[in-house]
């Protein structure tokens, strides 16, 4: 079946871990030579080279700034049903001893971590930031039908508070451990602004909607030539001169596994044969003869 990290770590006994805490201990190499001394053979490092590129518009947003404010803008309704609950919204007026002692401001700070996570899905790549949307926005329209069920049939329906199944990936480990911190459901007919909750999730719908459209026609131009992943451009161009060099091996790291399948198929679609992905969720390798590079 599928194996995640998260999946593994469930399964080990935490006294594992209380053992493993004593034995290791990280030392930087500047610690290790002020330790032992600097004659210990650690290989020069050479001065990193950054580039700065990566998707700068996509349908009508033609700007970076334009782009992150259309994350800010997100209210995320669906993940915040607290503030919609009388209880809730009496235990925040009170005030908690800290943010966390209240389900409002909890799932607030959730919903503001979340937008981080769209601008580091972007800056991996597009394609990582659209499936995220593309979640998102399915976790609004169905808690929206389950609110139009009720109105309409009186279908009292549950809204999952936690539905990091859907959303957050063992990558995104803060937002794993936050969506955790609370799972359980709310029922519809507790609310007591239910309209105030649907308009939060039209509006949220239609923003969504108009970021995944965004990206969706940056797909289309992209498979059609019209448009070029610039990022991904710089990437070929530096595998393509180390490819000239006597060592040819290259190993590229990425913050997400979906970055990583893209690069993946889109590396041998550009004719580099020996290609090998691995990460937390699946290993890709399309050429299991010889070594990848």
């Amino acid at each position: 079946d599928k194996r995640t990290i998260g999946g593994f770590v469930s399964k080990v006994n935490p006294r594992l871990f209380n053992l493993t805490d004593k034995l290791i201990v990280a030392r930087t190499r500047k610690l290790i030579e002020k330790t032992l001394g600097e004659d210990l053979g650690f290989p020069e490092k050479e001065k990193p080279i950054n580039v700065y590129q990566g998707v700068e518009h996509f349908g009508t947003f033609d700007t970076t700034e334009s782009i992150y404010n259309a994350f800010d803008e997100l209210y995320l309704t669906a993940y915040q049903p607290s503030r919609y609950i009388p209880a809730s919204i009496k235990q925040a007026k009170k005030g908690a001893k800290k943010n966390w002692d209240d389900d409002v401001n909890r799932e607030a700070f959730v919903v503001k971590m979340m937008g981080i996570l769209f601008m580091k899905r972007l800056e991996s790549s597009w394609h990582s930031c659209l499936l995220t949307v593309e979640k998102v926005l399915d976790v609004h329209i169905r808690t929206l039908q389950i609110v139009e069920d009720f109105k309409t049939r009186k279908k009292d329906g549950r809204i999952i508070v936690q539905d990091d199944g859907e959303v957050i990936s063992d990558e995104d480990e803060n937002l794993t451990e936050l969506f955790s911190l609370r799972n359980d459901s709310i029922k519809i007919a507790t609310m007591q602004n239910i309209g105030g909750f649907e308009k939060g999730l039209r509006k949220d719908i239609e923003r969504l909607t108009a970021i995944r459209d965004g990206l969706k026609d940056f797909e289309r131009n992209y498979s059609s030539g019209k448009e070029k992943d610039l990022k991904l451009e710089k990437l070929i161009e530096i595998l393509s001169a180390k490819q000239k060099e006597k060592n040819k091996k290259v190993v590229i790291f990425t913050a997400y596994s979906d970055t990583a399948s893209f690069l993946f198929d889109e590396l041998v679609a550009r004719g580099f044969t020996r290609v090998a992905s691995a990460s937390g969720q699946q290993v890709n390798d399309n050429n299991t003869s010889a070594p990848a590079y």
